[in-house]
């Protein structure tokens, strides 16, 4: 049997004979900076840069070369406005050395204003061991292996946004590397887990395909 999606059926009202229609709401700017640094005690910086009132609810951040993994996430720190509140959850990925690995991080977050700032450590090991790798040719840089992607989800009142960015090779032996992406909202809901749900799986059959 064939299964059609039927649209509801809406109804505008009349008033003095004029046609009510919903009003639409503007879209909002974002955009964001991602900043990676320190080779193999790896930082990263995420900051709000949108002009308006739009705020980040989450972030997502692939491994990128799949031979490697991330084994922890640590020293996470928010840098906010006095008064202000910017909560962060880890929902992909681990806080122990040696404990659960994944090719994914994930967080979500209320309060992630334009301005501020979250920044956190990261552990980039070769699967299955405990060893000190440089982000610079893991994330990307990488050669043949595909470079990481991230993900950045926001939201303005009933609007939302997401800014996806492969991110770029960079010249080798800097430092850091800034990255930035920018757009505008939609009226639709996005859904962050959704999204990493579908990285994560890409990332699985990447490294499955790699091992046949």
């Amino acid at each position: 049997m064939l299964n059609r999606h039927l649209r509801p059926t809406i109804v505008w009202p009349l008033v003095a004979g004029t046609l009510l229609l919903p009003t639409r709401a503007s879209s909002s700017p974002i955009s964001f900076l991602l900043r990676i640094a320190n080779p193999t005690a790896t930082v990263v910086r995420l900051t709000n840069t949108s002009p308006g009132s739009a705020e980040i609810n989450g972030l997502i951040l692939t491994i990128g070369d799949t031979a490697y993994n991330y084994d922890l996430v640590h020293s996470a720190q928010a840098e906010v406005d006095t008064g202000a509140t910017l909560t962060p959850t880890l929902v992909e990925g681990d806080t122990a050395n040696g404990g659960p690995r994944t090719d994914l991080l994930r967080y979500t977050f209320t309060g992630f204003e334009g301005s501020d700032r979250f920044r956190f450590g990261i552990d980039i090991d070769i699967d299955d061991a405990n060893t000190t790798e440089d982000f610079r040719t893991v994330l990307f840089n990488n050669g043949a292996a595909e470079n990481a992607t991230v993900v950045v989800t926001f939201a303005d009142g009933p609007q939302t946004g997401i800014l996806t960015l492969t991110l770029p090779d960079g010249t080798p032996g800097e430092a850091g590397y800034n990255f930035t992406a920018e757009g505008t909202t939609v009226p639709e809901p996005l859904s962050l887990t959704l999204v990493g749900s579908t990285l994560l799986l890409g990332a699985i059959l990447r490294r499955h395909a790699a091992r046949i």
